[in-house]
C-alpha cells in the first residue's frame, strides 16, 4: 500500500476485500503483536497460532467489522 493512504483508508479497503490492504495490516501489526504476546505468555508457538486465528477472523468477518 502507498504511504499516502491513512490507516482509515487502508482499513476501509481491507473491509472491501482488498488483499493488498490485508497484507499491509498483517505486515504492520504482526511483528508488534507477536513480540508483545511472546513477552506476555512466553510461548511463541501459542502466540503464532493465536495471531493466525486472529487474522483469519479479521478476514472472514471483515464486512461486519466497525470502521
Amino acid at each position: 500500500m502507498n504511504k499516502k493512504y491513512t490507516e482509515k483508508h487502508i482499513w476501509q479497503a481491507f473491509k472491501r476485500g482488498d488483499q493488498a490492504a490485508l497484507k499491509w495490516i498483517f505486515e504492520s501489526y504482526y511483528p508488534v503483536l507477536h513480540h508483545y504476546g511472546a513477552r506476555m505468555c512466553g510461548d511463541e508457538q501459542l502466540v503464532e497460532d493465536l495471531l493466525q486465528d486472529f487474522f483469519l477472523y479479521l478476514h472472514e468477518h471483515r464486512a461486519t467489522l466497525a470502521d
